[in-house]
């Protein structure tokens, strides 16, 4: 998700980072149904959710998400925090909070497959 560095920093707030779809779609003809796919009938072009919901298609597009891959090194699934979603970012934030408020010299802090630049506040 993008702008999630600048939710850990400070920089911006949730509902900048992430305005409910309520608030982006307000305006639109767009109708929001979140749930998962239980079936698509491609013959009849109509999806099955999850909450029983049926939905009509004409083209379809499967976003299928993704995970963060925590089995990369050795202690990765013990050590690291994932960095993908607002509940990654909190957890994050609140890790860097701990550590700044330790009573400690030096913070050091890894971040792998990705980049993010931290300043202790004076």
């Amino acid at each position: 998700m993008p702008l999630l560095y600048e939710l850990v920093t400070g920089e911006l707030e949730t509902w900048e980072v992430a305005p409910p779809y309520a608030d982006l779609l307000a305006g639109t003809q767009v109708q929001f149904h979140q749930a998962e796919v239980a079936s698509v009938d491609l013959d009849h072009q109509q999806a099955t959710l999850s909450d029983g919901a049926m939905l009509a298609y004409d083209r379809l597009v499967l976003a299928l998400g993704g995970n963060t891959p925590m089995d990369m090194a050795p202690g990765v699934a013990e050590h690291a925090l994932a960095f993908r979603t607002l509940q990654d970012a909190y957890q994050l934030r609140e890790r860097l909070r701990l550590l700044e408020a330790a009573d400690a010299d030096k913070i050091r802090v890894a971040v792998v497959g990705g980049w993010l630049q931290w300043r202790r506040a004076s």
